[in-house]
């Protein structure tokens, strides 16, 4: 397959080579005998090169008569009535009668066909020619037998029929366009969400946590931190004054002006029992603020979770007669 394939490639080569080098005359006989071997399209190809390097009488007459053959009767008629007018050129003068015979002879296979449509503007083409834009002030014409003339315009259907030409006739065909249909906007695809989402509003998030009544760690932290802030003021606040009443046992039993020899004991004792009380009262005011930020923190991320759960009751701080109250 690839050796005919190269051999095919070499033999084309070498033809358009050997056309590259001959003259117009050898053109003109190569394309001659090619039709009379009925390798039409082949010798339309090389008779119009030849036409291509020299615009003579036989020329247009040889490439007309192919042109007769493969019905391009609208081309054939051209040249030869071109061919006609050479006629200083020797071939021409010597085969003119069969050049004038050829011409009726196309010309009688030649009619018209008078085409109208609704819409101004459209685009009409005969037997895939284009051919104008309506209205077509003139009949067109095309080689006899069955035509398809086409329309087609910006915002309709493109719309096509047959018209049938006979000699000494002029077809008539009227086209009528209908206006396309505005297209039907599709329904866009149903949502889905990825594994593990839900769908809510037209939106995906992740499910909602399930309420089983159970105290979150958050609402622990609230508890057990409020819970040390209250015990701790109140062992704190009780040091305090437990230590306020040490003191004024002493000063009233030794006074405060000056400190007796026989109360220097019961002074040192004292001040022993005032500083125990008083590190004391420190070490729990740190546990009740240790206690209120711990509290602070559960609150905001008790807050922070029930936000995230539109379903269920969402926190709420409110103002009551009895003072405020918080809810979630």
């Amino acid at each position: 397959m690839a050796s005919l394939a190269c051999a095919l490639v070499t033999a084309a080569t070498s033809a358009h080579a050997q056309r590259e080098g001959a003259t117009p005359e050898a053109l003109v006989q190569q394309g001659a005998d090619l039709a009379r071997d009925g390798n039409l399209q082949r010798a339309l190809e090389v008779l119009r090169e030849a036409l291509g390097r020299e615009r003579s009488g036989r020329a247009l007459a040889e490439l007309a008569y192919v042109e007769q053959s493969l019905n391009l009767v609208l081309e054939a008629e051209e040249h030869l009535a071109e061919a006609l007018t050479l006629s200083d050129e020797r071939w021409v003068r010597h085969h003119a009668r069969d050049v004038e015979r050829a011409l009726e002879s196309t010309r009688a296979s030649i009619g018209a066909v008078r085409v109208t449509s609704n819409v101004e503007g459209a685009e009409v083409r005969l037997n895939g020619a284009l051919a104008g834009r309506t209205p077509l002030r003139e009949a067109v014409r095309v080689p006899l037998g069955r035509v398809v003339v086409e329309a087609r315009a910006a915002g309709y259907r493109t719309t096509s029929r047959e018209a049938m030409v006979r000699s000494g006739e002029t077809a008539e065909a009227h086209v009528s366009l209908d206006r396309d249909a505005p297209p039907t906007p599709e329904a866009p695809p149903p949502l889905r969400c990825a594994p593990g989402l839900v769908l809510r509003d037209g939106l995906c998030f992740a499910p909602e946590p399930v309420d089983d009544g159970s105290i979150s760690p958050y609402r622990w932290m609230l508890y057990a931190g409020g819970a040390v802030t209250v015990v701790s003021m109140g062992v704190a606040i009780g040091l305090g004054l437990n230590g306020n009443g040490i003191e004024g046992a002493y000063l009233a039993r030794c006074g405060g002006a000056g400190v007796a020899a026989s109360c220097a004991g019961d002074w040192r004792t004292t001040q022993d029992t005032l500083s125990s009380q008083a590190a004391a009262v420190n070490t729990f005011w740190v546990l009740s603020s240790l206690g209120a930020v711990t509290a602070a923190v559960g609150l905001g991320l008790e807050l922070q979770r029930a936000r995230r759960r539109p379903s269920m009751t969402r926190a709420a701080l409110t103002v009551v007669p009895a003072g405020v109250r918080l809810t979630w």
